[in-house]
């Protein structure tokens, strides 16, 4: 995943989460929703990024995952 995707993806956890220091945390903490993995772990593959990506989606929709 290259730096622009990453920045696209930091900024939608900030629009989602309020602040980016708590997007940050969000992104650092394993999640159930990704079989136990941290959002920043999955970002190195395009399939981990599209997971990170529509789990944030789900999560500002309030939609349960």
């Amino acid at each position: 995943m290259n730096a622009t995707a990453k920045a696209r993806l930091l900024q939608m956890a900030i629009d989602t989460f309020g602040t980016r220091d708590k997007a940050l945390l969000w992104l650092r903490r394993p999640t159930t929703a990704l079989a136990g993995a941290s959002p920043l772990n999955r970002l190195d593959t395009d399939e981990g990024a599209r997971q990170v990506e529509r789990l944030l989606g789900h999560i500002a929709h309030g939609i349960a995952t």
